[in-house]
Protein backbone atom coordinates (compact mmCIF):
# COMPACT_ATOMS: atom_id res chain seq x y z
CA UNK A 1 0.00 0.00 0.00
CA UNK A 2 1.34 3.50 -0.71
CA UNK A 3 0.20 4.29 2.86
CA UNK A 4 3.81 2.24 3.69
CA UNK A 5 6.07 4.05 1.87
CA UNK A 6 7.06 6.65 4.55
CA UNK A 7 9.59 9.81 3.99
CA UNK A 8 12.35 9.95 6.84
CA UNK A 9 12.84 13.30 7.96
CA UNK A 10 16.80 12.59 9.17
CA UNK A 11 17.78 11.96 5.17
CA UNK A 12 15.03 12.74 3.32
CA UNK A 13 15.00 9.21 1.67
CA UNK A 14 11.96 6.78 1.31
CA UNK A 15 11.29 3.67 3.26
CA UNK A 16 9.03 0.57 3.10
CA UNK A 17 7.49 -0.19 6.42
CA UNK A 18 4.90 -2.92 7.72
CA UNK A 19 6.51 -5.47 5.49
CA UNK A 20 3.97 -8.51 6.75
CA UNK A 21 3.94 -9.88 2.90
CA UNK A 22 7.59 -10.64 2.94
CA UNK A 23 8.20 -14.54 3.11
CA UNK A 24 11.53 -16.46 3.57
CA UNK A 25 12.89 -17.97 1.11
CA UNK A 26 14.57 -21.40 1.74
CA UNK A 27 16.24 -23.41 -0.73
CA UNK A 28 15.04 -27.12 -1.89
CA UNK A 29 16.54 -30.04 0.41
CA UNK A 30 17.90 -27.63 2.55
CA UNK A 31 15.91 -29.42 5.63
CA UNK A 32 13.72 -26.73 6.47
CA UNK A 33 10.08 -26.49 4.97
CA UNK A 34 9.93 -24.34 1.71
CA UNK A 35 8.93 -21.55 1.53
CA UNK A 36 7.55 -19.21 -1.44
CA UNK A 37 7.62 -15.29 -2.72
CA UNK A 38 4.34 -14.27 -2.46
CA UNK A 39 3.43 -17.32 -0.03
CA UNK A 40 1.12 -14.08 1.54
CA UNK A 41 -0.40 -11.17 -0.46
CA UNK A 42 -2.72 -8.45 0.02
CA UNK A 43 -4.84 -6.87 -2.40
CA UNK A 44 -3.01 -3.56 -1.98
CA UNK A 45 0.17 -3.15 -4.47
CA UNK A 46 2.43 -5.80 -6.23
CA UNK A 47 4.80 -5.81 -9.01
CA UNK A 48 4.13 -7.03 -12.23
CA UNK A 49 6.11 -10.07 -12.00
CA UNK A 50 3.23 -11.39 -9.59
CA UNK A 51 0.47 -11.08 -12.00
CA UNK A 52 -0.32 -13.68 -14.90
CA UNK A 53 -2.38 -13.12 -17.76
CA UNK A 54 -4.92 -16.70 -17.87
CA UNK A 55 -4.65 -18.59 -21.22
CA UNK A 56 -7.75 -20.13 -23.08
CA UNK A 57 -8.81 -23.06 -20.23
CA UNK A 58 -6.55 -21.74 -17.38
CA UNK A 59 -9.89 -20.20 -15.72
CA UNK A 60 -12.27 -23.53 -16.02
CA UNK A 61 -8.49 -24.78 -14.48
CA UNK A 62 -8.17 -22.87 -11.48
CA UNK A 63 -11.99 -22.96 -10.91
CA UNK A 64 -11.69 -26.49 -10.80
CA UNK A 65 -8.56 -26.30 -8.67
CA UNK A 66 -10.20 -23.79 -5.98
CA UNK A 67 -13.39 -25.66 -5.54
CA UNK A 68 -12.70 -27.20 -1.79
CA UNK A 69 -11.87 -23.85 -0.40
CA UNK A 70 -13.82 -21.06 1.81
CA UNK A 71 -15.60 -18.87 -0.58
CA UNK A 72 -13.29 -15.99 1.42
CA UNK A 73 -10.33 -17.66 -0.08
CA UNK A 74 -12.10 -18.46 -3.64
CA UNK A 75 -13.37 -14.42 -3.80
CA UNK A 76 -9.77 -13.34 -3.32
CA UNK A 77 -7.85 -15.70 -5.66
CA UNK A 78 -10.57 -15.44 -8.57
CA UNK A 79 -9.55 -14.03 -11.68
CA UNK A 80 -9.87 -10.56 -12.46
CA UNK A 81 -11.40 -8.99 -15.59
CA UNK A 82 -9.33 -5.68 -17.18
CA UNK A 83 -11.83 -3.74 -18.54
CA UNK A 84 -10.49 -2.27 -21.35
CA UNK A 85 -8.64 -5.40 -22.85
CA UNK A 86 -10.95 -8.14 -21.23
CA UNK A 87 -8.39 -9.99 -20.43
CA UNK A 88 -8.40 -12.08 -17.20
CA UNK A 89 -5.42 -11.83 -14.83
CA UNK A 90 -4.56 -13.66 -11.55
CA UNK A 91 -2.11 -13.68 -8.87
CA UNK A 92 0.85 -15.86 -9.35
Amino acid sequence: KLLNVVRFGRDIRLRLIDLDAAAKIVPVGSGEDESYAGAKFSSAVLPPEMFHELKQGEEEALEIYWQGESKELQAKVAPKLHRRSGASFVVS
